[in-house]
């Protein structure tokens, strides 16, 4: 998937950034999934989310910029591949094929994060709601 600067928002009248988006129909409550997918983001592009699992219990909103609704969310700002947008996960990721692969297991709440054949995080999801790709 690439992502350009100029690619639209989720809707006419959304104040959100350029999105390119896939929603992978893999609606999952339990289990092990697993997605890869190579990323090529092109110079010029920031704040834009480039992979999500969508499945979050508002409780677990324990910082109102983030988003409930999400378990994960994967974002590029200033060249760098972010979980949401306080830990980063990979440098200098701009004009480049970057292979990722993301695990969750939704019995146990485990998401890992790889990147270039290295993981890069461990962390939980946020509650037990449907999960999917995105």
């Amino acid at each position: 998937m690439r992502l350009h600067s100029n690619d639209q928002p989720f809707k006419l009248d959304s104040s959100t950034t350029p999105r390119t988006e896939m929603r992978i129909l893999n609606d999952y409550y339990t289990g092990l999934h697993s997605i890869k997918f190579d990323l090529f983001v092109v110079s010029g592009t920031d704040g834009v989310s480039v992979m999500q699992i969508f499945g979050g219990d508002r409780s677990y909103n324990l910082n109102p910029q983030s988003s409930a609704a999400t378990s994960l969310q994967l974002r590029v700002y200033n060249g760098q591949l972010m979980y949401y947008n306080n830990e980063t996960l990979a440098y200098s990721i701009l004009d480049r094929w970057l292979p990722v692969n993301v695990t969750h297991n939704a019995n146990s709440g485990d998401i890992q994060i790889w990147v270039d054949g290295q993981l890069a995080l461990e962390t939980k999801d946020r509650g037990t709601d449907k999960h999917y790709f995105k």
